[in-house]
């Protein structure tokens, strides 16, 4: 309750509306995940952690904050959470998800990264067509990862930086047993049945989830 009433008064004083969700965590971790979608002038925006009320009531009212003013460098670091970088045996994907990518410029696709608190976001590429990641380096400076190399006049800047390095062809397996055995929060491959790009991650919970870039949803 306390966690509702003080995101309420977040959204009262920005006079915005929203809806919110609390999940306990199925692990034996200590904590609550907390996740709380809003509409900021027009645009879903959405945080997602894992830690006390107090916690997600602050990182949710910054962020509010951040995408009224249209200022990615307000927004606070992602929240990564410890059991998303430990070495495991290889977990079960509980979750697939279809999705017609996006056709994005690197840096529209990085606007949306931050407003929907992600750490990595998949999208069609615009200045290359090819399936593509942006994903977060540090506080504030994004990689560019493109399934396949592509020459290009200049995407590159002070904030994205394109890895030299290109998406990998490798069945599902070994996608996530690389992930697993590496303590990965996620992975940008690509399928060899299809030759899109595949994005899996890795939940809160620890098990996995997969993200199949394709045509039609």
């Amino acid at each position: 309750m306390r966690t509702i009433n003080g995101i309420g008064r977040a959204l009262r004083a920005a006079s915005l509306s929203a809806t919110g969700c609390v999940r306990i965590s199925r692990r034996d971790l200590s904590g609550v995940l907390y996740q709380v979608n809003a509409t900021v002038d027009g645009r879903l925006c959405r945080v997602q952690i894992m830690g006390p009320a107090a916690a997600v009531i602050e990182r949710f009212s910054h962020h509010v904050d951040s995408v009224r003013a249209r200022r990615a460098a307000g927004f606070l670091p992602y929240p990564h959470n410890h059991v998303l970088f430990v070495p495991t045996t290889p977990q079960p994907i509980v979750r697939r998800k279809p999705v017609r990518l996006l056709t994005l410029s690197a840096g529209a696709a990085t606007e949306i990264m931050y407003r929907m608190d992600f750490a990595t976001f998949l999208f069609r590429d615009a200045e290359t067509g090819v399936d593509a990641v942006v994903y977060r380096v540090g506080d504030q400076q994004v990689g560019l990862m493109r399934r396949s190399h592509v020459s290009t006049a200049g995407t590159a800047s002070r904030r994205i930086v394109v890895d030299s390095g290109v998406a990998e062809t490798i069945p599902e397996p070994a996608a996530a047993d690389r992930l697993c055995r590496h303590g990965l929060p996620s992975l940008f491959f690509v399928d060899p049945a299809t030759a899109r790009g595949r994005l899996l991650y890795r939940r809160f919970d620890g098990h996995l989830s997969l993200l199949e870039a394709c045509d039609r949803t």
